[in-house]
């Protein structure tokens, strides 16, 4: 039996909150610091608090002791890098998610592209939708500038949090055994990627305002923008047609700006919703998806200051031979690093 409560939120008869509303989200989740799977209350239970970048990642790519760059350009140790998790979801979250991805990913490429487009792409899209939450989660205790000196605020101080309803929503369908639609499903892509570069086998990057992340996992490279229905990959058909190799780690930071600045764009966007399953025993996460994509033109200064942002720090670290030069090039998006003047793939 489903029970709707006073801030519309839904449980069932063992009491699983299988629907957080957005008011309940702000005020448990992003506010309260329960646990974000299900709920519990600290000092409730016991907790352990769950990594960021999935623990096995941190032991295959040797990185608890390497540090991540947040946003302000500050660093915090890999091993640090958690959010608060019960004991009890911790457990779940690795037999649901980090073993099975784990083995797949020590499988390889082929092996992630089999279960993409022979299976079902729901668990790694689930699972990129888990780890983008957890990254925004953990902003709200840290400072832009880390430094105590420095009078500073929270980095999710910057952040529309109704706007990650939706994601906390997919994250948790795992606990909730909510259905999830089809058409409801954000772009998924996945490529080979160059091996054995300076900046490492690992990277991760995400783009807050166009929902969309990466992962480089060795010879891996997988995509997701979190909210747009398969948009931004099917209007960027054009571009993924010519690429011709395995992608290059400023490749990989290229197209992550390609796939948010689709989604930035879209004119008429999907909207998600969650309803009670026809039998009244189950929910299901959906979507009204437009018929047609359509989508503000492309501004070439606009996308060159996603693009500058997606690359971080590498900006500083190519070797350009004018780098101020180079630099403002990128600004005003009138530089690619996947294609020479001819439009041919860069190798």
């Amino acid at each position: 039996m489903l029970t709707l409560t006073e801030e519309h939120s839904i449980i069932n008869g063992d009491g699983t909150v299988l629907f957080y509303s957005a008011d309940h989200f702000l005020r448990d989740i992003v506010d309260g610091n329960h646990c974000f799977i299900c709920g519990a209350k600290p000092g409730s239970v016991a907790f352990n608090d769950e990594h960021v970048i999935p623990d096995w990642i941190l032991r295959r790519y040797g990185l608890h002791a390497q540090k991540i760059t947040l946003p302000g350009g500050s660093e915090l140790a890999y091993g640090q890098y958690k959010v608060p998790c019960c004991e009890t979801c911790n457990s779940n979250l690795g037999k649901v998610f980090e073993e099975p991805i784990s083995e797949l990913f020590s499988k390889g490429y082929s092996a992630i592209v089999t279960e993409l487009t022979e299976r079902n792409p729901l668990r790694l899209f689930a699972w990129m939708n888990l780890i983008f939450l957890k990254t925004h989660l953990k902003d709200r205790t840290l400072l832009v500038n880390r430094d105590r000196r420095v009078q500073s605020p929270r980095i999710s101080e910057l952040y529309d949090w109704p706007e990650l309803h939706h994601i906390h929503c997919v994250s948790r369908m795992f606990h909730t055994g909510v259905s999830y639609s089809p058409t409801a499903l954000g772009s998924l892509f996945i490529w080979p990627a160059k091996t054995g570069s300076e900046l490492g086998d690992f990277d991760y990057g995400d783009y807050y305002p166009g929902r969309a992340m990466f992962l480089r996992l060795g010879e891996v490279f997988i995509l997701c923008v979190l909210n747009d229905a398969n948009a931004a990959l099917c209007s960027l058909d054009w571009l993924i047609h010519d690429i011709a190799g395995p992608l290059s780690p400023v490749q990989c930071r290229e197209l992550l700006a390609r796939f948010a600045d689709a989604n930035i764009r879209l004119k008429n966007r999907p909207q998600f919703y969650t309803e009670v399953g026809k039998a009244g025993d189950g929910l299901l996460i959906s979507a009204n998806v437009p018929k047609h994509i359509e989508q503000e033109p492309f501004v070439a200064p606009r996308f060159g200051e996603v693009l500058y942002s997606a690359l971080g720090s590498l900006v500083t670290a190519i070797p350009f031979p004018e780098p101020e030069t180079a630099r403002e090039h990128i600004r005003q998006g009138r530089w690619t690093f996947l294609f020479d003047s001819d439009g041919k793939f860069l190798r």
